[in-house]
């Protein structure tokens, strides 16, 4: 349990980082930070991605959303 959580809580931080061309480069972290970004719309937030750490359980529960963004907008740390 302690593990999970130790794994949610890092790639959710690293969801909420600015713009780094290092983090946009790793396959995971920059799947993670798209999935979570399209989470935060507005109209998808309630229905879409809920799962940050195995994003395969969105997949498995028809949750999960690969609507593009185009370009990541930049997040506060405080912003979810």
């Amino acid at each position: 349990m302690a593990a999970y959580y130790l794994m949610y809580e890092g790639l959710h931080t690293l969801s909420h980082v600015t713009d780094s061309p290092f983090l946009d480069r790793v396959p995971l972290i920059n799947t993670v930070r798209r999935l979570h970004v399209t989470h935060h719309d507005p109209e998808l937030m309630a229905t879409q991605n809920f799962n940050l750490t195995f994003p395969i359980c969105d997949t498995l529960f028809g949750t999960r959303s690969d609507a593009s963004c185009s370009a990541r907008e930049p997040m506060s740390p405080s912003g979810g």
